[in-house]
């Protein structure tokens, strides 16, 4: 499994009281990154943004294995806020693929979103990791990977 961890003044990251069942925290940031995938050649649209209770669920397949995409918002008065996107190759229910195709895919997926990120001035900051933001603390993630890639000055 591949993380983004980014921040960005272009989603809502916030979401009063009042507007609770109006709109979907992380909406914006789900259908912003698969549209911008989909045009890719080689990613294909799969499942498209669905709300979960814990964020959103989107899938795309990079010919023949389907790359799950879940995200996160992550949100700590110490640190800011911050999206996490988990790109994970699946494999089918009777058929393995490769590790070598699996890698192959989820690669794709992580250098497409990365040039989209890239492209993108609103993302003040990101970086990829591979140990899960969930079992690190935020704040060594903003120290150690992020601020190496930090463009909030831009």
């Amino acid at each position: 499994m591949l993380y983004l961890v980014s921040q960005s003044d272009l989603f809502f990251a916030n979401q009063p009281d009042e507007q609770i069942d109006h709109w979907f925290l992380g909406a914006d940031c789900a259908g912003w990154l698969y549209a911008r995938l989909l045009p890719h050649p080689q990613i294909k649209e799969y499942c498209g943004p669905v709300m979960e209770d814990w964020g959103w669920y989107l899938e795309v397949e990079v010919s023949p294995v389907r790359v799950e995409l879940c995200l996160y918002h992550f949100s700590d008065p110490g640190v800011g806020d911050y999206w996490i996107l988990i790109v994970s190759p699946k494999n089918k229910i009777f058929r393995k693929h490769s590790a070598a195709s699996m890698n192959r895919a989820a690669g794709v997926v992580r250098d497409v979103l990365t040039e989209i990120v890239a492209q993108s001035p609103l993302f003040n900051r990101y970086a990829w990791v591979e140990q899960s933001p969930f079992e690190v603390s935020l704040s060594k993630i903003t120290v150690d990977w992020i601020e190496s890639v930090d463009r909030s000055g831009e």
